[in-house]
């Protein structure tokens, strides 16, 4: 499926990393901000992908939409998302705020990976 990395962060302004060693911690924020997007761009893959597979008939038989006390399975009418949702590339509008804007602009500049008909960017965060 993939591989992951887990990044622990103390502090809002990332002066210090716990599985960094000395030597190899980072100056400012910018490897954060970049491992961060690098996230939200995956994200926005894997949306797609399951709101693709949702809309063509896929039923999604573990996601805990609502308590329904214990032992019990929540329901959820899945039939009501077949051919809701045009998913097809061209078709998808993104937008995002603040740094969800600087992800929706990175996105849009991707046509390999990603093909939105509209990109929607309010305040996009471009420096800090």
């Amino acid at each position: 499926m993939g591989s992951y990395v887990l990044y622990y962060l103390i502090d809002g302004d990332a002066s210090s990393w716990p599985d960094f060693p000395a030597h190899a911690q980072p100056l400012d924020d910018t490897h954060l901000r970049r491992v961060q997007l690098s996230m939200r761009l995956a994200e926005i893959e894997h949306v797609i992908a399951s709101m693709r597979r949702i809309s063509s008939g896929h039923r999604i038989t573990t996601c805990p939409l609502v308590s329904c006390g214990p032992g019990k399975k929540p329901e959820y009418d899945w039939d009501k998302w077949i051919g809701g949702v045009d998913c097809r590339k061209g078709k998808i509008i993104i937008s995002g705020h603040s740094l969800g804007g600087s992800v929706a602009i990175l996105a849009s500049a991707q046509k390999q990976r990603f093909d939105f008909a509209s990109v929607i960017a309010m305040d996009p965060a471009i420096q800090r």
